[in-house]
């Protein structure tokens, strides 16, 4: 358990594993490529967007202690130093589902 203090994480309960699923996963992404040949070489340019309808897909939420306002220490239930079982620690889930849009542009450059 002192990993978990070392980290301000909890750690996965392995036997629960494949007991409980996540919803179901979504995601538009496209590709806009334009490419120019030459002589010797071919340039690619490209932009690409994933999750392009900003859908908000699940994840595995996190485990965590709960902080202090100050951040300087773990706030705890007796008002005292987390115990190393961290048995008096706060906990606190973490969501993980926020949508996030991925955008990239670039180029490729063939010789």
């Amino acid at each position: 358990m002192a990993s978990c203090l070392a980290t301000g994480r909890g750690m996965f309960d392995f036997s629960q594993l494949n007991t409980q699923r996540l919803g179901t996963f979504q995601q538009f992404g496209f590709r806009l490529d334009k490419r120019v040949n030459w002589r010797c070489f071919t340039l690619d340019l490209f932009f690409d967007v994933q999750n392009a309808f900003v859908l908000s897909n699940p994840a595995i939420p996190s485990y965590a202690f709960q902080r202090l306002p100050d951040n300087s220490d773990f706030a705890t239930t007796d008002g005292q130093p987390i115990r190393l079982d961290s048995s008096n620690g706060i906990p606190l889930l973490l969501t993980n589902n926020d949508p996030i849009t991925t955008p990239t542009r670039g180029f490729i450059l063939e010789l």
